[in-house]
């Protein structure tokens, strides 16, 4: 007990380190980043579900063929008939708020949960097919 009190700023640093690398460490994992390529092959492969969580106007002017527009808001109701053995990509403006929706859905039990890195931005940038409604 005398050890942690003479070095109590020892010790917190310590915790807040640990904490810190597990909080990195959780975030990576749930909000990997995938290339549009990977994405792809991820669909035609293993069959990957993609997840749009823009809001539904931005998804209605521009989207990835065969995604599904679920708002983050919406993920707990909506994502109850999506297969918890299929890839999911998830998509988003930028990529950050898809990388909160990753660690939302592996949080409900999807184990396999990427997001595309750079979101719509980087699917344009890659020249790859978009659909509108």
């Amino acid at each position: 007990m005398n050890f942690l009190i003479d070095n109590i700023l020892v010790v917190a640093v310590a915790v807040l380190s640990g904490a810190a690398l597990l909080i990195t460490s959780l975030r990576g994992r749930a909000g990997a980043g995938v290339t549009p390529a990977e994405a792809t092959r991820l669909v035609n492969q293993r069959h990957a579900v993609l997840i749009d969580v823009r809001a539904p106007d931005d998804f209605a002017k521009g989207h990835i063929p065969q995604a599904r527009n679920i708002q983050v808001a919406d993920l707990e109701q909506k994502t109850t008939s999506i297969s918890k053995d299929k890839p999911l990509v998830v998509i988003c403006g930028s990529g950050r708020d898809a990388t909160k929706a990753a660690v939302t859905l592996r949080a409900k039990g999807f184990n396999e949960v990427v997001v595309l890195a750079g979101g719509m931005g980087g699917w344009h940038q890659a020249g790859l097919p978009v659909a509108k409604n």
